[in-house]
């Protein structure tokens, strides 16, 4: 596991004291002053919110966790860099963004006076939460969840507490949906740290040095339990770089620990989380894309329905990691452009269509629903244009004639 940097201040605020105390000193302990009033809250697990330097973020992050309520809230920090002048001022405003606590609740600041680089500064963070809370919910400042994302992360908290097999929940569905008409979750090999929860017991599996990495037996374990030599191969040489110091970050090292062990993931069949963090503020995630970034946000039914089978979803893990290596398969881009037509992003799900086009230009779907994206933007003479080639290819495809008719209509 990580350790803290000795200059860390770390400081409880509640509703009545507050304490500040560094590492070596005896950490206050929730009790009566806390003064929660837990019938005002929606979610009765600890939350942490990773935070840095993008107040804007930040402050929706924080809002939507405003909105939940939680009884106790961590606030994981990293200090400013000192080669970057802007830093300072933007870490201060982010952190400002934080103040506006407004609940009962006992709010633990965990900020960094020196900056520890991403990789450190987070997995010391998310250690001293779960030496401090059995079970937490994760956020960081880019990361937006849906109103339903805290009860769904806290039912399967509570779900899966006693199953070691199952190491991680994740509110982010990279697919957007997966199997959604029969199922409100399933399992996979992945996961995403997009907005997430779990268990002390899982994460004292973590190890940010990646060991294992170097035993045989281990890795076998992982290429077995990936049964694909492909994503092995990607994982192995992602956390080879995290080894030897290329690439600076604390979420690899999870993903691995969890391979390691043969631990499930829970991944919510529809995405709750959109993640705003891409561009130039962001630490590893610069390039805008539509397979990834600010993707559409959903509800989860407050009765979840368990998947009928406890074992990974290959199909599932395969089209995500498609998606990692910018390779999907064509039927992936188009239920992708279903769902933001669905969230009225027509030229989002054009823009999909028109990678699909690529791959085969005249499969019938394909035209269907970029017809249907192209009447959204009322752009009706190319929509029209498209039906026609669409009923000269399969004249019967069901829908189309329904279209054209809505474009006669709106024409």
């Amino acid at each position: 596991m990580a350790h803290g940097n000795p200059t860390d201040t770390f400081l409880l605020v509640s509703s009545n004291y507050p304490i500040a105390y560094r590492n070596g000193v005896d950490k206050p302990k929730c009790g009566k002053d806390a003064n929660l009033d837990k019938e005002q809250a929606t979610v009765d697990t600890p939350v942490a919110l990773i935070l840095f330097n993008r107040p804007e973020p930040t402050a929706r992050v924080f809002d939507s966790i405003r909105k939940a309520r939680p009884p106790r809230l961590f606030l994981i920090a990293d200090g400013p860099r000192p080669d970057r002048p802007d830093d300072a001022a933007l870490v201060a405003t982010a952190r400002k963004t934080t103040d506006r606590v407004d609940w009962p609740c006992d709010v633990v600041k965990l900020f960094s006076d020196e900056n520890l680089g991403v990789g450190k500064r987070v997995a010391s963070g998310i250690d001293f939460v779960f030496e401090s809370a059995p079970e937490a919910i994760i956020l960081e400042d880019d990361c937006l969840p849906s109103d339903s994302f805290f009860p769904f992360c806290e039912t399967l908290l509570r779900r899966y507490r006693d199953n070691e097999n199952v190491m991680l929940i994740s509110g982010t569905n990279n697919l957007l949906t997966w199997k959604a008409a029969e199922q409100d979750y399933h399992f996979s090999a992945y996961g995403s740290i997009w907005g997430w929860a779990s268990w002390r017991r899982a994460w004292r599996q973590y190890d940010f040095d990646l060991n294992s990495l170097s035993d045989s037996t281990t890795c076998e374990r992982v290429a077995g339990f990936l049964s694909d030599s492909d994503q092995y191969e990607y994982m192995y040489h992602m956390c080879e770089q995290v080894r030897t110091g290329e690439i600076d970050t604390w979420d690899y090292q999870w993903a691995w620990d969890r391979l390691a062990n043969q631990g499930l993931a829970i991944v919510s069949a529809k995405n709750l989380v959109s993640n705003l963090g891409f561009g130039d503020s962001a630490t590893h995630t610069v390039r805008p894309n539509l397979l990834s970034s600010n993707l559409s946000r959903f509800e989860a039914p407050p009765d979840l329905r368990k998947p009928k089978d406890s074992n990974t979803d290959r199909d599932y893990d395969r089209r995500l990691f498609q998606i990692w290596q910018e390779q999907p398969e064509i039927d992936s881009l188009i239920e992708r452009g279903v769902a933001m037509i669905e969230g009225h992003r027509h030229i989002h799900a054009l823009i999909l269509f028109e990678e699909a086009s690529k791959l085969n230009p005249e499969k019938s779907e394909l035209l269907f629903y970029k017809a249907k994206a192209l009447i959204g933007l009322r752009r009706f003479s190319q929509a029209q244009t498209i039906l026609n080639k669409l009923n000269e290819i399969a004249p019967d495809f069901v829908g189309s004639h329904e279209l054209l008719s809505r474009i006669l209509v709106e024409k």
